[in-house]
C-alpha cells in the first residue's frame, strides 16, 4: 500500500509497553510530543512522563491518546491488572 509503514502495525507494538509504543509512535511519525500534548490536551511535560513510564495516564488521556493514534494504542494498555499490584494474593 502507498503510505504503509511497517514500523506502524499493531504487531510491531504487541509486546512493548503502552510507554514505550507512545515514544516509538511519535517518533515513527515525527510528531513532537508539545505537539500530541496539545492534541490530547495535556501539558508536554505530562507527555514526556507518560512517554517515559513515570506516570500512567488518567482514562481521559488514555481515551484521547487512543483516538490521536487511530486505536494503535488502546485505552485499555494502561491498565494496570490485579496481579501487576505488588503484593498481590
Amino acid at each position: 500500500r502507498t503510505g504503509h509503514r511497517p514500523d506502524m502495525d499493531t504487531h510491531t507494538y504487541e509486546h512493548k509497553s503502552p510507554s514505550e509504543r507512545l515514544a516509538g509512535y511519535l517518533e515513527a511519525k515525527g510528531i513532537r510530543q508539545g505537539d500530541f500534548a496539545a492534541r490530547i490536551g495535556i501539558g508536554q511535560a505530562s507527555l514526556s512522563k507518560i512517554a517515559r513510564g513515570v506516570i500512567r495516564p488518567s482514562l481521559d488521556t488514555a481515551a484521547a491518546i487512543e483516538m490521536e493514534t487511530s486505536g494503535l494504542i488502546p485505552a485499555t494498555a494502561w491498565a494496570v491488572l490485579p496481579s501487576e499490584h505488588r503484593g498481590a494474593a
